[in-house]
């Protein structure tokens, strides 16, 4: 240490500029660093919940996808049924969203006296109470919307937003979480899920921890030099 201790104090300016450069390097590459998003990335490929999630992306249709749930008493009901439709025609006019499936856009194979016709499921909301239930019987005994459009009880329905390959699936989310926190559900409850939605929000999070480590780091830095050297100089 002490030969070290000598050869820089006989070459200080040869010292500082050595520690220049190599600040200027390490600090050019230091841009460049990225901040990972991917949650499947700080899991094992066998853990249980990567297994439940390339299960769910397989079962929805991939990990970009963003779905928008929405739970009450009766999804089937003329209140439920008009936000569904609402709902579903301003999450398509966000930038990026390429398509909604829901309850009012899906269609339904049906069969007819041609062969087979391919329809909307619900052509115009239904306001009678009679039709309503009609509806509510004919969609839960199929397998193709149960589980993955509504819920087995009718007390949910969900929203598969398709995004743009070409646009940023997590200012998609953002903007879709914008859209949600402006609308007001009567007697019912909105969610946002879906791998955009969780970069977001761990994108978000590490920002925010970086601003808070950062000056805490240099202010540690800090008071071990000054402990070490005993001197403000």
């Amino acid at each position: 240490m002490q030969f070290l201790f000598r050869k820089v104090a006989k070459f200080p300016k040869v010292v500082i500029v050595m520690v220049v450069l190599l600040t200027v390097v390490f600090g050019f590459y230091a841009g460049r660093v990225g901040i990972t998003t991917d949650i499947k990335s700080f899991f094992p490929e066998d853990h249980p919940q990567v297994i439940s999630y390339d299960e769910i992306n397989e079962k929805f249709g991939g990990a970009d996808r963003i779905m928008v749930a929405l739970t009450t008493s009766d999804v089937f009901s003329l209140t439920s049924l008009s936000t569904i439709e609402q709902l579903t025609h301003e999450l398509e006019q966000i930038s990026g969203v390429t398509n909604v499936r829901s309850l009012t856009t899906i269609d339904e194979i049906a069969g007819s006296e041609w062969g087979i016709d391919v329809i909307p499921l619900i052509g115009e909301i239904p306001t009678e109470q009679q039709e309503l239930a009609t509806l509510r019987e004919r969609v839960l005994k199929d397998d193709m919307y149960v589980g993955t459009i509504v819920s087995s009880d009718a007390t949910g329905a969900l929203h598969v937003v398709e995004v743009d390959p070409g646009s940023s699936a997590v200012e998609v989310a953002l903007s879709i979480q914008e859209l949600l926190e402006s609308i007001d559900v009567t007697g019912g409850q909105l969610y946002l899920t879906g791998t955009p939605v969780l970069n977001a929000v761990l994108a978000d999070s590490m920002q925010a921890d970086l601003m808070k480590l950062f000056p805490m780091v240099l202010l540690l830095v800090a008071v071990i030099l000054f402990l070490y050297f005993r001197n403000l100089r």
